[in-house]
């Protein structure tokens, strides 16, 4: 496929470099969540609280890198978003990577350390579920990100029909 400066605002080598990036923390960010969520359910399943407590404690070492996934998933798709034909708010598809992206942000930064605090004195049942819970639900929307990613789906914004619209008419103008 030919690249043109409407398709593509850097050179091919600068757009490998930058979504080789975003895949790469991206895939890394589902990583750390699909670890978080086998960790928890092995937390479920531990027969003994020493070892939900061992558990546990690894699952908060790997919640170290969380933030650092994200926020370089979010950096690099925004990044990578301006420097293409798809924009940050052109097609529904990418608009919808970004909510989902800035809801698991969100919801790790507003729920996890509330139930994570619960759990603080022995791993209980109930915050471990809504812990596992959580967690399901953050792997479900990353993946679903992963998915808009490879399929693409839905029209454009009407930010994004406006735009489309805008440069036809320059073109008819010229």
């Amino acid at each position: 496929m030919p690249t043109t400066t409407r398709t593509r605002r850097v050179s091919p080598g600068l757009y490998k470099l930058l979504l080789t990036t975003h895949v790469a923390v991206s895939v890394s960010w589902l990583g750390v969540a699909a670890s978080k969520l086998a960790i928890g359910l092995m937390i479920e399943a531990a027969d003994t609280q020493e070892r939900a407590d061992a558990l546990f404690l690894a699952m908060d070492a790997i919640n170290i890198v969380f933030p650092v996934t994200a926020v370089s998933t979010l950096i690099s798709g925004v990044v990578l978003s301006l420097c293409t034909k798809y924009g940050l708010l052109r097609y529904y598809w990418v608009a919808t990577k970004l909510l989902l992206s800035i809801a698991v942000i969100i919801t790790s930064v507003q729920i996890g350390p509330r139930i994570t605090a619960l759990m603080q004195n022995g791993v209980q049942e109930a915050p471990l579920r809504a812990l596992l819970a959580l967690t399901i639900t953050h792997v479900l929307m990353l993946i679903a990100a992963t998915v808009l990613s490879t399929y693409k789906p839905w029209s454009r914004t009407w930010l994004g029909r406006r735009q489309a619209a805008k440069l036809v008419r320059e073109k008819v103008a010229a």
